[in-house]
């Protein structure tokens, strides 16, 4: 786990000189760990408030026309499934490239939060005209969400509503811009869409806190 140290037992400093502060060891163990705790920028900050931030750029413009160019041919390629949700709505689990997007941008998002955290699951869905994401909070494993708009043909942007403890909000983001939520906290959800049909691509990825290293303080 990152941000553990391990301490040697006393029976085996025996290596320490008789003279050594042991104050001193101790507080030169706290300095160490102080450094691997992650900073707190305007991003964390703001999440750790609001219990919501928007990531600009998380992903670039290259990554974006790739994925989206995927996505599309997944959808050619062979019969998605729905979900509970929507279930006439396409949507894809575990798929292996957007689960080694999870790894790639597991750095950023531990920056953006000032959280140490595990990934647990990444999930891809295309919404399509008519659809209506009704307001709902997420299991025990999202305790940090993510949502990635990778591509879209409408009138404009296709807003997330969050009620977070400061209260409802409308949140946008541009494709390669993320939002980053406190999923079982925060209730959320999306009104109907209005675009046209297998336009938009979302990447969902959702993270877990790593219990005993945290940058910020919270309940877990």
């Amino acid at each position: 786990m990152a941000g553990v140290i391990a301490l040697r037992p006393a029976s085996r400093m025996r290596f320490l000189p008789a003279y050594a502060d042991l104050g001193l060891v101790f507080l030169l163990v706290a300095l160490a760990r102080l450094q691997r705790v992650p900073e707190m920028s305007a991003t964390a900050l703001q999440f750790s408030q609001r219990k919501y931030a928007v990531v600009p750029d998380l992903l670039d413009r290259h990554q974006v026309a790739s994925l989206y160019s995927y996505t599309l041919l997944l959808l050619r390629s062979f019969k998605w499934s729905g979900d509970e949700p929507l279930p006439n709505t396409p949507a894809l689990y575990g798929e292996p490239r957007m689960e080694e997007l999870l790894l790639e941008l597991l750095p950023r998002i531990e920056d953006a939060t000032a959280l140490r955290l595990y990934p647990t699951y990444s999930y891809l869905r295309v919404y399509k005209q008519g659809d209506v994401l009704t307001w709902h909070f997420d299991r025990p494993a999202c305790e940090i969400s993510v949502t990635t708009t990778l591509g879209y043909k409408a009138d404009g942007l296709w807003p997330l509503w969050i009620e977070g403890p400061l209260g409802v909000s409308s949140v946008e983001a541009e494709p390669g811009s993320a939002v980053l939520f406190r999923g079982n906290e925060c209730r959320h959800w999306r009104d109907e869409f209005f675009g046209a049909l297998d336009t938009i691509g979302r990447v969902r990825q959702d993270l877990q806190t790593g219990l005993g290293d945290l940058g910020v303080a919270f309940d877990a």
